[in-house]
Formats: C-alpha cells, structure tokens, sequence
C-alpha cells in the first residue's frame, strides 16, 4: 500500500491536508492520526480513510462534511476481533465533535459510523447512506488487488489461527452477501457484481471449518 502522507485526490490535496482541513484543531488530528498509526494495523489506516474519502467524494460529491468526518472517524477504534470498534469509534467521534459541529451533525456522525457495523442500507439514514457505500465499494477492484486486501486483514487477525479465521470471515461475507450491498441505482449495479464476484472468490478459498 502506498504511503497515504503521499497520495493526492484529483485537486492536488494530500490526505494530511485534508485531515488537517477537516478537523477542528490540531489536537483532533494528532489523535486521529494516533490511532490510525497504531502498529497491528495493516489495512484499517490513513490508507483506508484516504480511500472512503474520495470515494465519498467520487459517488456522493455533495454529502457534506459531517459524513466526511464520520468517515475519518469511523475506523479511528479498531481491535480486531472486537464486536464493539463501530460504537466505540461513533462515541469518541461524538466526544471529539460535541461543541464544534451543530448538534444534528453530530448526531448524524454517530448513526452513520455505527451503521458501518452492520452494513444493511434498509437500516441507514439517507445521509448516512453515503458512509456506508465508502466503506465497502473499495472492494470493487480487480481480483488480485481483493486478494491483497484481504492479506492485509488476515495480518490484522494475526492472533487467530486459521480455523478461526476462517469460521469468522465467512459468516461476515456471508451476512453481507445475503442482501443488496450498495443502493439499487443503475450506476451502482456494476460495483454490485463485481463485489459479490471477490467475494465469492475469497469464499471458494477459504478452508471449510466444522462438519
């Protein structure tokens, strides 16, 4: 993965300057930037923010700044295996924010980044909506580039065997594969398929476990 400190989006502007354009203070990225440094992360980083981003930006360019927050913030807790780093994530951004977005906006960086727990767009508010889609539409890439991906997130599992590994990862695809991903809007049809295509090959490669 390329160095996110380097990356430009299409105006020029590296991710550490959108951050710092973003966020209230310098304290506020010190500790976004913080926790996105932490060193079991291989895929949950600046990297990942820098791509929901400008996804954000590419398929919902008028979605405001309180979801591009919600999408600094999402993954800012993240131990894997937890079952709780999208409200723990959701709480601190609502302690980071309190006093510096109006309290709709506020609220609306809590429901979006808590939603990213679950995935399922029947349960999102239409704001938040575009959070949701950020999140996963990285996974519209060639198959090798997938394959890559998923490396980085088994490294962040590293204290699972691969039994465990194996058993959780595929209820998690499972449990998304069973509904409708992104918006059913023709321009999203596309990302659809091929999202349901890397996961389905990640599925035939990962070991069965159990009888």
């Amino acid at each position: 993965m390329s160095d996110p400190y380097e990356s430009r989006d299409e105006a020029g502007i590296d991710t550490l300057e959108r951050l710092e354009r973003l966020l209230p203070t310098e304290a506020h990225l010190e500790v976004v930037l913080a926790h996105y440094g932490e060193t079991h992360r291989r895929y949950h980083t600046l990297g990942h923010v820098d791509a929901v981003l400008r996804a954000i930006d590419r398929w919902y360019p008028d979605a405001g700044d309180a979801i591009r927050l919600a999408g600094v913030y999402h993954d800012v807790i993240y131990i894997p295996g937890a079952d709780d780093n999208e409200r723990r994530s959701a709480e601190l951004a609502v302690d980071a924010l309190v006093g510096y977005l109006p309290a709709a906006d506020v609220a609306l960086v809590h429901h979006a980044i808590a939603a990213t727990a679950h995935h399922d767009l029947r349960r999102v508010m239409a704001r938040a909506v575009p959070l949701v889609v950020a999140d996963l539409i990285g996974m519209d890439c060639p198959v090798e580039e997938y394959r890559e991906t998923t490396a980085r997130i088994r490294a962040e599992y590293a204290r699972f065997d691969d039994a465990q590994w194996a058993q959780g990862r595929r209820a998690f695809v499972e449990r998304l594969l069973a509904r409708r991903l992104l918006p059913e809007e023709p321009r999203f049809d596309g990302p659809e398929a091929r999202i349901r295509a890397n996961w389905a090959d990640e599925l035939a490669r990962l070991p069965r476990v159990g009888p």
